[in-house]
């Protein structure tokens, strides 16, 4: 089932780079990566949507991250503050950071992986990802093959 939802995650993402996010020691960093392969989990989804592939960053992947010179974003603290006093999740929260860093306007929107990244930078697009985000479900990839 893993392989199925990569393989048709891959086929389907519009995205030519990840910004992953994830807390370490009191921070939140970012990088980007052109590929999350090694980084997902199979999970259960959420709703009855049979299984999804999630971003599973375990202490022993953010110290390999951290080993390749991810940026600094702020403290946890802060995050964890903007988090309890907005209407948006970690995730949501994330991807506002992103966009003032690199200095864009960010507007919450739902299009899917399969549309457009949720960040255009360079003419590249961008999926923003944080600690423990669902990349795609079963049922999405299901739909997407016609099925």
């Amino acid at each position: 089932m893993k392989q199925f939802l990569q393989n048709g995650y891959k086929q389907f993402n519009k995205a030519d780079y990840y910004i992953v996010g994830f807390i370490f020691g009191g921070n939140v960093y970012y990088i980007a990566l052109q590929d999350i392969d090694a980084f997902v989990k199979l999970d259960k989804a959420s709703r009855n949507n049979g299984y999804s592939l999630r971003l599973n960053l375990t202490k022993a992947i953010k110290i390999q991250l951290l080993g390749l010179n991810p940026q600094y974003l702020c403290k946890a603290q802060y995050f964890y503050k903007l988090v309890k006093n907005s209407c948006y999740n970690k995730g949501e929260i994330f991807e506002q950071l992103i966009f003032k860093k690199f200095r864009k306007k960010w507007k919450k929107d739902n299009k899917p992986f399969y549309i457009c990244g949720d960040m255009t930078y360079k003419k590249k697009q961008i999926q923003i990802k944080f600690e423990r985000a669902t990349i795609c479900t079963e049922q999405q990839i299901k739909r997407l093959l016609g099925g």
